[in-house]
């Protein structure tokens, strides 16, 4: 973050966040060791995965980037010396500059979007995953004050799949923890970015 970027920050105390909702996620098998044990016929695997997993893919019950920026949201209240971001999160179907400026003039606007989204599985067990990425713009000439993103291409336990029966039941429940642990975990992240990103533009040292 440049120290301009800071002090248009302080200059806006009432920053805009929206997130980007998206689609439902795909299965990813690692090492493409399912299409490897159908013989190499991938569009059968993928039809497969598809019927079988149609119940997580078209109705998940927490959208990633909500789920992150709501957080988000809930983490830096706690924290002092943060820009004010206002507490209603709004969706947004589209995140072009154009777009933004007429919903907020000339604000700068903290845009949340998810980038990978998969069930990372191979068979009958899965493992939810998502990567959100985290913008700053400023609406008025379309420069980027900040971004990060937290991500990985997988989770860090590939063992921590779960039965497909176990993430359908009591309503996507358990589904509904795995994504809200991710989106956590995910938000803190990118605070800390954040707060780097600040320090170091105030001239002190930059998060590692």
């Amino acid at each position: 973050m440049a120290p301009a970027s800071l002090e248009l920050l302080k200059a806006n105390p009432d920053i805009p966040v929206v997130y980007r909702t998206t689609a439902g996620p795909w299965v990813d098998c690692p090492g493409n060791f399912g299409v490897d044990t159908w013989k190499r016929d991938a569009q059968l695997w993928e039809s497969v995965q598809e019927q079988r997993t149609a119940g997580l893919r078209n109705a998940p019950p927490v959208d990633p980037a909500r789920a992150t920026a709501d957080r988000f949201l809930l983490l830096s209240r706690a924290q002092s010396g943060l820009p004010t971001f206002r507490d209603r999160l709004l969706p947004a179907e589209s995140a072009d500059l154009g777009s933004l400026s007429r919903r907020f003039g000339t604000t700068p606007v903290l845009v949340l979007e998810t980038t990978r989204w998969v069930l990372v599985g191979c068979f009958y067990s899965y493992q939810p995953w998502f990567n959100v990425r985290a913008t700053l713009l400023e609406t008025s000439s379309g420069n980027v004050l900040w971004r990060d993103a937290c991500d990985g291409l997988y989770p860090p336990n590939l063992r921590a799949e779960v039965p497909l029966g176990d993430l359908e039941a009591n309503g996507g429940a358990l589904y509904a923890q795995l994504l809200e642990a991710r989106a956590s975990g995910c938000a803190g992240e990118l605070l800390a970015r954040f707060e780097g990103g600040m320090r170091s533009a105030a001239g002190g040292p930059a998060a590692q």
